[in-house]
Formats: structure tokens, C-alpha cells, sequence
């Protein structure tokens, strides 16, 4: 889903004057997956109930996996919630999901960002000005240990960016 009033990654760069490369830069930590809930996930992607809408992808596909990577590591995730950074630049919205812890002073240097459609993650990265979108798409259908694994070290290195 796009947020505020942009639809495509170069509207925003071109508005915000962001460099744009394309380079492989995601890695893998070790998550132990309840065995309950990955039965649960590879019915799930291979039942096609749970694509017949953008909330039911949502709900029987994204929120599960992303709940239990964040719940590991102690950190809110929000599903669904008004995130408005800046009217006047067209930074309003509700995103599909936001992960934002804060450090004491609110300043988190790199952020990354996850596009999926459930059984598609893409991921992203920006330090200042500069974003990084990494090549590969990962498909949680063919190695859903492998999308875990990605989301775990993601967050992992999310956390060692934030000001403690």
C-alpha cells in the first residue's frame, strides 16, 4: 500500500531529493519458529483464501510473522494506525503496519522498510538521503524459514542504529 499522496518510489525520491541504488545488503540471523505457527503460515500461503483481499493478506499472512519476529525481541508493532509525519510534504496516512521504537533522545539513524504481498518480501533501506533497495525478493512460500531469518536480522540491526 502506497502512504500519503505518493504512489511509486521515484516520486518520493525526486520530492525529497533522495539517491537511489540497488544493491544485495540483507543477511540472516536464526529464528526459532513456534512449529504451531509455521504450519499455520505454509497453509495459509497455499490457501487462496487468504489473497482474496489486501486485509486478509494482512491478517492470515503478514501480521503473524511479523508479530512473532517482534514479539521476540520485545518491540510494538502496530497494524493499521493514522501516521502523520508532515501534511504540508504529503507524509500522511496509515500504513499497513509501522515498527518504530524510539531512543531516548527519538532519533533512529537507518530505517528500513519491507514491501510484501504476503508471499513476496522486498526490503529497503535509508541513511539520510540515500536509499538502498536490495535486488532480491524473497518468496516466504519457497523458504519461509528463510523470510524469518531475514525479518530477525533485520531487526537486530534496526536495534543497534538507536540511540540508547
Amino acid at each position: 500500500m502506497a502512504y500519503g499522496t505518493f504512489k511509486t518510489l521515484e516520486e518520493v525520491a525526486l520530492k525529497f531529493g533522495i539517491e537511489r541504488k540497488v544493491i544485495e545488503f540483507i543477511g540472516e540471523a536464526e529464528f526459532l519458529v513456534d512449529e504451531y505457527l509455521f504450519r499455520y503460515l505454509k497453509k495459509n500461503l497455499s490457501n487462496s483464501r487468504s489473497y482474496v483481499s489486501e486485509n486478509s493478506i494482512c491478517e492470515a499472512l503478514i501480521y503473524p510473522l511479523l508479530e512473532a519476529v517482534m514479539d521476540k525481541h520485545n518491540l510494538p508493532l502496530w497494524s493499521h494506525v493514522r501516521f502523520d509525519v508532515s501534511i504540508e510534504e504529503g507524509l500522511t496516512g496509515i500504513p499497513d503496519y509501522l515498527i518504530a521504537p524510539l531512543s531516548k533522545t527519538g532519533i533512529s539513524y537507518t530505517k528500513y522498510g519491507i514491501a510484501t504481498s504476503g508471499e513476496v518480501w522486498k526490503f529497503g533501506k535509508l541513511l539520510d538521503k540515500h536509499f538502498t533497495m536490495d535486488p532480491i525478493a524473497y518468496s516466504s512460500a519457497m523458504d519461509l524459514q528463510k523470510v524469518f531469518n531475514i525479518l530477525n536480522w533485520l531487526v537486530i540491526e534496526a536495534k543497534k542504529n538507536l540511540l540508547v
